[in-house]
Order: structure tokens, then C-alpha cells, then sequence
């Protein structure tokens, strides 16, 4: 996970088994978490807002009605 190519390659193909990896991963790294909402606010994704939700569930102070990147698909 040090690449956020990798990372933002994950959050916009990965599998749900790979999602709860990354998530079970973020649960202890407050600077995974960082680089998932800077991802999320920057890239196109087919489920940004979810990846927000999971980072509120974490306790991340995140904004839900923020402008995210619309995906091209």
C-alpha cells in the first residue's frame, strides 16, 4: 500500500473482499485513512461516497456533502 496509485487502483476496482482488507487495514492507520479521503476527493470513483461513510465509521471527521469527482463510467 505505499503506492496511492495502487490504493486509488483498489478503491475504484478492487472486489469486496479486497474493500475489507483496505478497511480492516484503515482501521488501525490514521495515515491510510488520510490518503483514502485525499484519493476520494481527487480521483474519479464509481463509490466515493461510500469510501467517505467508511471513513466516518472509522471516526474520521469527514464532510458527506462534499463535491467529490464525478466518474467518467
Amino acid at each position: 500500500m505505499r503506492s496511492d496509485e495502487i490504493l486509488a487502483q483498489i478503491l475504484d476496482r478492487g472486489q469486496m473482499q479486497d474493500w475489507r482488507a483496505l478497511y480492516t487495514l484503515a482501521r488501525d492507520s490514521g495515515a491510510l485513512r488520510a490518503r483514502i479521503a485525499r484519493i476520494v476527493r481527487a480521483i474519479p470513483l464509481p463509490l466515493p461516497r461510500f469510501w467517505l461513510a467508511a471513513l466516518a465509521s472509522l471516526g474520521e471527521d469527514v464532510d458527506l456533502g462534499i463535491d467529490v469527482p464525478s466518474d467518467p463510467e
